[in-house]
């Protein structure tokens, strides 16, 4: 193995989906209509369209999820422009960015830089453990729960997206998981229930497929064993267990991670269930 892969992200790394094409939409797996597909993107969704508090329903078009827009077309942009979106955060850190490169938004469309580490691959090398990629996303996703600078920024998300009055987006690298985090945590938040989350969280794998088919081939040309870090590129049900089981040990309970963990408040929480439910 190349010793300079060590440095590349969990998040299905970045160096390496630099040098990946964009896959076109027409290889994207089509759920209408919470699949969005933006040319050149990947694991772009809507949130709505989910039973919340109530019985009420999240409503389609006020927040979405996604991977990375580095590789988003201009006519995939357009797409964002048309669905109203005046807000994207991104969650990836400084050297992501750095490795990954950097997108152009369309005019009126603000950035929202809200950097939140994940993990490096050199942390699944030194961890002792039968199966280290998982046993380091594990500890990842445990340190998403508990991380301040982690808690500022989804605190800071979920703000954003109760206060907007215009639709939002939000996406790190593969839009899996510290946007699959941020996305169970406003879906929560507003009465869906958990097993509705999950099963928005695992979509991710099938909105991936046909990227982790050519990162993988890249892995191999790359002389980089793919079976080492295959686990890192989708996501799996005891990832998020491990958020869950975090948040419970440190805080008691979902409720009590807002309010104490994110520092939500009663107002803030009401306002983004006015935002997102019909």
């Amino acid at each position: 193995m190349r010793s300079g892969v060590l440095a590349l992200p969990l998040v299905a790394s970045s160096l390496l989906i630099a040098g990946l094409p964009a896959i076109p939409a027409s290889a994207q797996p089509a759920e209408p209509p919470r699949v969005v597909h933006v040319q050149g993107a990947h694991n772009v969704r809507d949130l709505g369209g989910y039973r919340g508090l109530d019985g009420r329903t999240v409503r389609y078009g006020r927040v979405y999820r996604s991977g990375s827009l580095v590789k988003a077309t201009s006519e995939g942009m357009s797409v964002l422009k048309k669905k109203g979106i005046t807000r994207v955060v991104d969650f990836r850190t400084r050297s992501e960015i750095g490795n990954e490169g950097n997108y152009r938004l369309p005019s009126g469309v603000k950035r929202q830089k809200s950097p939140v580490e994940f993990g490096e691959l050199a942390g699944i090398l030194a961890t002792p453990s039968l199966n280290p990629a998982i046993t380091a996303m594990h500890k990842a996703y445990r340190r998403l729960a508990t991380d301040p600078k982690a808690r500022k920024e989804f605190a800071r998300t979920f703000r954003a997206v109760a206060r907007a009055d215009k639709p939002v987006l939000f996406h790190c690298t593969s839009g899996k998981d510290r946007t699959g985090v941020m996305s169970a945590i406003l879906l929560l938040a507003v009465g869906v229930d958990r097993s509705t989350v999950y099963r928005d969280y695992l979509r991710s794998n099938q909105e991936l497929e046909a990227y982790n088919k050519e990162l993988i081939e890249y892995l191999q040309k790359e002389d980089v064993d793919p079976k080492l870090i295959k686990p890192a590129l989708y996501v799996q049900r005891s990832f998020l267990d491990a958020w869950f089981a975090e948040v419970k040990k440190r805080y008691g309970g979902f409720d009590k991670y807002l309010s104490k963990g994110l520092g939500i408040k009663p107002a803030e929480k009401k306002a983004l269930r006015k935002r997102l439910l019909k």
